[in-house]
C-alpha cells in the first residue's frame, strides 16, 4: 500500500491504548498523569488517550470503572513518577486534567475493533501527518500462558500474546512487577496477529503505514511481533526485556515531540 499523506492540521497525532482494565490501573493513570504534565499542542502535536479502568485497584479521578476517550491537555499539578519510588505511585489521589471526549462505557481492551475504533476516531477528528500508536500494558511476545489457550481454537502456533503476561514464569522473577495484563472484565487479550489486523486497518485508515508504534509493555521488541507489523508500521519502539513498574517517561519522550513538531 502506497504512502497517501496529504496537507494536514497536524504534525503529529500521538495516540495512547491505556488498558488497566487490571491490577495495572494505578501504574497507567501515572503514566496519564505524565503526559498531561506536557498536554498536547493544537496543531502541531495532538494527544488523545483512551483509559480503561477496572475495580478495586484505584480510587483515583472518581474511580470511574468504564472506559474514556480524552484529548490530553497540560496540567501543571501533575508529577512524574518517575524517581520518587513506590510511594509516589498507587496512591488513589489523582486528578485526571485533560478534557474528555467520551465515556465508552464498558469496553473490552482485547477485541481489536475496539483499539481500530480509537485510532479510526483520531484520525478523523484530528488530521495529522504522522500518527503514533503507544499501548501500555504488560506484554509476553509470542508467548501465550495455557490458561489463555484454553479460551481460543486457534493451535498455540498461530497465537501470540500482548496484554497479558506469564504469570508464573514471570511473577517468580519479579513478583512485584507481574500484572494480570488481560481485559479483566472481559478474560481476553490482542493476540499478535489481532494486532497486525488492528494495524492493517489503521494502515487504510491513514492512507500511509502508521509512523511509529511504542509498546509500553514488557518483552514485545521480538522478531516474532515485528514480522507481523513490518508492512504496517515505519517504527517499532518497544522493550526485549522485562520493564520497570513505571514504564516509560512519558514526559520526557512528549516534551521532546511538542519542542519539536517535525521530528520524523
Amino acid at each position: 500500500m502506497m504512502d497517501a499523506r496529504g496537507p494536514t492540521q497536524a504534525e503529529w497525532l500521538v495516540l495512547a491504548y491505556l488498558a488497566g482494565d487490571n491490577d495495572l490501573e494505578g501504574a497507567l493513570l501515572d503514566d496519564l498523569g505524565e503526559m498531561e504534565r506536557v498536554g498536547s499542542r493544537p496543531g502541531a502535536v495532538e494527544i488523545l488517550a483512551q483509559v480503561d479502568r477496572a475495580a478495586g485497584f484505584d480510587a483515583s479521578g472518581g474511580d470511574w470503572q468504564t472506559t474514556r476517550r480524552y484529548y490530553v491537555t497540560r496540567s501543571a499539578e501533575t508529577r512524574s513518577a518517575h524517581g520518587q519510588g513506590a510511594d509516589a505511585r498507587g496512591a488513589g489521589r489523582r486528578r485526571i486534567a485533560s478534557r474528555l471526549l467520551a465515556d465508552l462505557g464498558e469496553t473490552n481492551t482485547g477485541d481489536p475493533r475496539v483499539l481500530e475504533d480509537f485510532i479510526a476516531f483520531g484520525a478523523r477528528q484530528f488530521p495529522a501527518r504522522a500518527c503514533a500508536v503507544i499501548l501500555l500494558n504488560h506484554g509476553s511476545g509470542f508467548y501465550v500462558p495455557p490458561e489463555m489457550l484454553s479460551k481460543t481454537r486457534l493451535s498455540p502456533t498461530r497465537r501470540g500474546g500482548f496484554f497479558h503476561t506469564t504469570r508464573r514464569r514471570l511473577a517468580a522473577l519479579h513478583p512485584e512487577r507481574r500484572g494480570i495484563a488481560y481485559d479483566d472484565a472481559s478474560a481476553d487479550c490482542l493476540d499478535n496477529r489481532e494486532l497486525k489486523a488492528v494495524l492493517r486497518h489503521a494502515h487504510r485508515v491513514l492512507g500511509h503505514r502508521v509512523d511509529l508504534v511504542g509498546m509500553d509493555a514488557c518483552l514485545m521488541t521480538m522478531l516474532e511481533v515485528a514480522y507481523q507489523l513490518r508492512d504496517h508500521a515505519r517504527i517499532l519502539v518497544g522493550s526485549e526485556e522485562l520493564e520497570p513498574g513505571a514504564g516509560w517517561p512519558h514526559d520526557r519522550i512528549l516534551a521532546d515531540l511538542t519542542a519539536r513538531p517535525a521530528m520524523a
